[in-house]
């Protein structure tokens, strides 16, 4: 149990006015990385694989969807190693295409063998999620 030696240590409760006017502030959480999120929509194979990626930019968010996607073994007929190599030799030679007139959206094909896996990303706003309301003040 904590103890105070004078009541000003002591803390306070807010008072809240029965009368006036309450003023509320929103306050967005901010992480310590915060950072933009990926959403990483990926086709292949009649298969549809969905992850989101915190990175700071597009080109480190890929990297993180790669490793994920080698790690996982998620992806149905996947030759790992195929696309690995196929993303290593693409990503800076071939890399993902803003999609005209749609902001923070692009694509990514990658080949390999007979099969193409095709990649669209989303830069996604999720900061709304973390917003609350903040009482800052009030007038009586």
């Amino acid at each position: 149990m904590q103890s105070f030696a004078t009541t000003e240590q002591m803390p306070q409760k807010p008072t809240i006015p029965t009368k006036g006017i309450l003023i509320f502030a929103l306050h967005r959480k901010i992480k310590a990385t915060d950072m933009p999120t990926f959403t990483f929509i990926t086709d292949y194979r009649g298969g549809t694989y969905i992850c989101q990626k915190t990175a700071d930019d597009l080109r480190s968010a890929c990297y993180l969807w790669k490793e994920e996607i080698v790690q996982g073994g998620y992806v149905q007929h996947l030759d790992l190693g195929a696309f690995a190599k196929a993303f290593d030799a693409d990503i800076d030679e071939l890399p993902p295409l803003p999609i005209d007139e749609v902001s923070n959206v692009w694509l990514f094909h990658l080949m390999f063998g007979r099969h193409m896996l095709d990649l669209h990303i989303v830069q996604t706003e999720t900061s709304a999620s973390t917003a609350k309301m903040k009482l800052v003040g009030a007038v009586a």
